[in-house]
């Protein structure tokens, strides 16, 4: 008999060559907010300090270069949505947090992650809507987990050391661990439960998961454990075979990556 307590989910840490990109600051002024701009790969190009010849080249390998990696996008940020577009969406995962997005109500704002981060209590406007989510969803990007709040569990020392997660800033508990590991699961599951054929390969279900901040230490360890538990909680008792595969510190930023390209070509 099948059910979630026989059922086990097979944790995988990502060693494919990874991708991460949060926003292009350079390119922040070409996305308006009604969002209805396409962008190109030229346009990234454009914005490097090259010749025009350099770029020509830098395209070209920028483009051989982006068939070896998966392509990752953090938070669900408003102005990724056309940054998206410009990737295969086959090599692509988004991770937005889900207790982040934007009231169908508000006006997006394009802004530079770092901000949005900062100001997340009072600054949704920055962020992806549901419908959004699921417009990307649908079209055949592959969606993945960022926490509720994206919580920032980023910190040198063990669990046993402390009960407190983000010191000197907010204090977050184990509960709140728990209670965010929760509602991240809900969200996630109900986002994939209509598409869910999309994830299942060969009688296995994959699933994505990435670190906020990129860490992984004892606390992301937890957060992950409870993960686990509520994702099994959630989940079609049918399904049997599930892989969960965890995102972290091992990507690579695009900047970086551009830079590096720019740098050999130049």
């Amino acid at each position: 008999m099948n059910n979630i307590s026989t059922r086990r989910i097979e944790l995988v840490k990502n060693k494919n060559k990874t991708l991460m990109i949060h926003s292009f600051k350079s390119l922040l002024n070409l996305i308006p907010h009604d969002g209805i701009s396409k962008l190109t790969l030229e346009d990234i190009v454009d914005s490097t300090d090259s010749t025009d010849i350099q770029k020509i080249k830098l395209k070209e390998e920028i483009e051989k270069s982006l068939e070896e990696y998966w392509i990752t996008f953090d938070d669900g940020l408003y102005q990724q949505i056309e940054l998206i577009k410009l990737f295969n969406p086959e090599k692509v995962i988004f991770f937005p947090s889900f207790g982040l997005l934007r009231p169908p109500e508000m006006e997006p704002i394009p802004i530079e992650n770092s901000y949005a981060h900062k100001h997340k209590n009072t600054s949704l406007s920055t962020f992806m809507t549901s419908t959004e989510v699921w417009n990307l969803v649908h079209t055949g990007y592959k969606l993945g987990m960022h926490g509720w709040y994206h919580l920032n569990l980023n910190l040198n020392h063990n669990i046993s050391s402390t009960t407190n997660i983000n010191k000197p800033n907010k204090t977050h508990h184990i509960k709140d661990i728990k209670e965010d590991a929760q509602k991240c699961a809900e969200a996630y599951i109900n986002f994939l439960l209509p598409c869910l054929d999309m994830y299942i390969v060969e009688e296995v279900l994959t699933l994505y998961f990435c670190t906020p901040y990129n860490c992984y230490n004892d606390y992301q360890i937890i957060y992950i454990q409870m993960l686990i538990e509520y994702l099994n909680m959630y989940l079609p008792t049918n399904i049997t075979k599930i892989k969960l595969i965890i995102f972290s510190g091992e990507r690579e930023s695009i900047e970086n990556f551009i830079k590096d390209k720019t740098n050999a070509i130049i």
